[in-house]
């Protein structure tokens, strides 16, 4: 018998339709397969027939197998089946599943709430469908695959990951800055959907003509990339104002070129520090 063919356990058969394994044994009993006697689940003439068997274990004792065929069984997968999460649409757009959230909400499709993720009237139009965690009553959105092909998402999809400088040598971000470097138009993107008003080139409150990268304007802090190829000139400014900023005490954070792989983490962390969580 091959792998993909032996019998899974009910546990097994959860992970398989992506349930909870209580949810899994209540839901098995409610279609009269299964039947609690003594603290053991039986199979039932109808499990049996559904290709239910025992099988004996000296580890676990005595429990119930199905054949891998039952996954499919109608009455167990859910017409949710064919719909997709905010993960799985992130992944077959090949972003981060926290900016495409925050993507969907800039399209006015979805907003947050005090915990998950509620649908707008233009979201139920694009085919998103509201769901509730049944453990957490943490709201949800699944989406019709249709959603894939959206000329909207998929061109807002486009400017937020498109590393292509213009005619003139810069990179477009979200909210309309001109970045000289592809790194500092991911760290605007960022800022812009986490909804952090700033700006950029912000020219610094002091005589000597300099500027910052970004500049929280609510917040009061400075943000400075640190470009791992720099010229010298360029090196020799970056460690100026460095010197500026640690003597007038002006808050600042810096993000490194490895810090770029993971911004969304190292950026909350590095807003933490400053008490502003976002």
């Amino acid at each position: 018998m091959a792998e993909q063919d032996k019998p899974i356990s009910t546990s097994a058969l959860a992970r398989e339709l992506d349930k909870p394994t209580r949810q899994m044994f209540a839901e098995l009993e409610a279609l009269g397969w299964i039947k609690r006697q003594d603290e053991s689940w039986l199979l039932t003439a109808k499990g049996e027939f559904e290709g239910g068997q025992y099988r004996d274990s000296d580890k676990f004792g005595r429990y119930i197998t199905w054949p891998v065929s039952v996954c499919k069984h109608p009455a167990l997968v859910s017409a949710d089946a064919e719909l997709l999460t905010s993960l799985q649409l992130a992944k077959a757009l090949e972003l981060p599943v926290r900016q495409l959230r925050q993507l969907l909400q800039l399209l006015g499709w979805q907003q947050p709430a005090r915990r998950g993720w509620v649908l707008t009237p233009r979201g139920i139009a694009m085919g998103g469908c509201q769901r509730e965690n049944t453990q957490t009553g943490v709201p949800f959105i699944l989406w019709a695959p249709a959603i894939q092909t959206s000329s909207a998402l998929l061109t807002l999809c486009q400017r937020y990951s498109d590393q292509a400088a213009d005619a003139q040598g810069v990179f477009g971000g979200l909210d309309g800055h001109r970045l000289r470097l592809p790194a500092l138009k991911q760290i605007d993107d960022w800022l812009f959907l986490a909804g952090l008003q700033h700006a950029t080139d912000w020219p610094l409150p002091l005589d000597e003509t300099l500027s910052a990268d970004f500049y929280l304007s609510v917040e009061g802090i400075l943000i400075e990339y640190w470009q791992p190829d720099a010229d010298a000139a360029t090196l020799k400014q970056m460690m100026r104002k460095r010197e500026l900023y640690r003597q007038h005490q002006l808050p600042c954070i810096e993000i490194q070129a490895e810090d770029l792989a993971q911004l969304d983490e190292s950026l909350r962390r590095a807003l933490l520090r400053f008490d502003i969580e976002v």
